[in-house]
């Protein structure tokens, strides 16, 4: 895909979208940042999930692709990366999730310490989260039994302004039954999965909260619970490896806060908090007592700080797609001149909205 050398942008046409810029590419999919003319002078900044041009035709990955659509379509939450749609477009299978400035646990963690009172922020909020996610039902209030199975420090963006969401779908469990796909197949990262999981046993929201004790442990110790130098090394420390508190890393690190972190990562899922929730609960509680406040603004701080870099780089790649995309946002004649007083046919076994195909139900 070329780049434009006036402004770096790939600049192109995407159905409806206009594609901007590569941000991110996984084994599955690459991710762009787009743009979506939706009305005079003004348009929607959005993430586009673009499956591989290997896997498009192979029918258990393109399975698997919308399974994670699938999930993260019926979920609405603050701390939830937001997902709008799902379908073809010119050809490949695409997710359009909401766009996030911001910077992802493990970028920061890159950049230096995490303050405690940030690290705390982030957690409740990926608790809350993951709370949310867990006790999720269906419309006849059926609990839907979804499990992330894949929260890592790469998984959860902390926004530029101090927000906290979770991201990727891609390999969570929904219910007792998995696709076919997925069945004998190991999803995570070993270093943040529950010894539950690594072993290949039947898991259940408290899986989650370990992997979110183990994201909490690194943000405050600096470094992972787990993560060797290979798979082996790092399975044999997530099994069998003593974890050595932080408050017996450091002297300072608070005692009561130490035993939460403990306490989720204990290896008898019996001995965790029993609910992404209680665990929220105990580090609020904790938060309280030591009268902690304005963690949010303390959070946008931190990022400011550590992070200016990026968010100058953003602002000036905002600009940028914002006088790139001006020959594209349509006028107020252009949408009176467009307008029909004709109904759309739905007759056809499908109809095509800006490019997008989507299946008559």
């Amino acid at each position: 895909m070329t780049i434009d050398p006036q402004n770096g942008l790939i600049n192109r046409r995407f159905g409806p979208y206009i594609l901007l810029s590569e941000i991110g590419c996984g084994a599955m999919a690459q991710v762009y940042l787009g743009a979506l003319p939706c009305a005079p002078k003004r348009m929607r900044f959005v993430a586009l999930k673009c499956m591989h041009q290997a896997y498009q035709t192979n029918p258990d990955y393109v399975r698997l692709f919308y399974h994670e659509a699938e999930i993260a379509l019926g979920l609405m939450h603050p701390n939830l990366v937001e997902t709008w749609s799902c379908g073809v477009v010119q050809g490949r299978h695409t997710i359009v999730m909401d766009y996030l400035p911001g910077v992802s646990i493990g970028s920061l963690l890159s950049r230096g310490a995490i303050p405690i009172e940030v690290a705390l922020w982030i957690a409740i909020n990926i608790l809350n989260g993951l709370s949310y996610l867990h006790e999720k039902t269906d419309d006849m209030g059926n609990p839907l039994g979804i499990v992330h199975r894949d929260l890592t420090p790469d998984n959860v963006i902390v926004g530029f302004d101090g927000t906290v969401r979770i991201l990727d779908f891609g390999v969570s469990k929904c219910g007792v039954d998995v696709d076919d796909i997925q069945k004998g197949m190991m999803v995570g990262k070993y270093a943040y999965m529950s010894p539950e999981q690594c072993r290949g046993c039947d898991i259940d929201a408290r899986s989650d909260v370990f992997s979110a004790a183990a994201v909490l442990y690194e943000m405050c110790t600096g470094h992972p619970a787990f993560a060797r130098n290979t798979d082996i090394a790092t399975i044999e420390a997530l099994l069998n490896d003593e974890i050595v508190p932080p408050n017996r890393e450091s002297w300072r690190f608070p005692s009561f806060l130490s035993q939460c972190i403990m306490q989720g990562l204990a290896r008898n899922p019996d001995r965790r908090f029993h609910s992404a929730r209680a665990f929220a609960d105990e580090l609020a509680t904790f938060v309280k007592l030591q009268g902690m406040s304005d963690t949010q603004r303390k959070c946008q701080a931190h990022i400011a700080h550590v992070c200016r870099d990026l968010i100058d780089s953003e602002s000036n790649r905002m600009a940028t797609a914002t006088m790139a995309m001006q020959p594209y946002m349509p006028s107020i004649d252009d949408l009176i001149s467009q307008g029909s007083s004709q109904p759309p046919d739905f007759t056809n076994n499908a109809f095509v909205l800006g490019e997008v195909t989507f299946s008559k139900l």
